[in-house]
């Protein structure tokens, strides 16, 4: 797939911090950039377009009794 080039401006502190983190991952600045694009493109999208949505729900019970107790009721 081919690549699209564009130059944009971001604080100085913020370009600081993306190239201490390409060069403690050993990853280059462009795919830092690419991949922080696509996760919020990503973030975008799941919220905009209508789904239904799966997941697990974690409870947490002080109860003396233990998990038993939730379960049962």
């Amino acid at each position: 797939m081919g690549k699209v080039r564009f130059g944009i401006s971001i604080p100085e502190d913020l370009g600081r911090e993306l190239d201490e983190l390409a060069e403690k991952t050993n990853v280059s600045r462009s795919e830092l950039v690419e991949q922080a694009i696509r996760n919020m493109l990503n973030d975008y999208i799941h919220y905009l377009v209508p789904h239904e949505c799966e997941g697990v729900m974690v409870a947490v019970c002080p109860s003396d009794r233990g998990s038993e107790a939730v379960i049962e009721g």
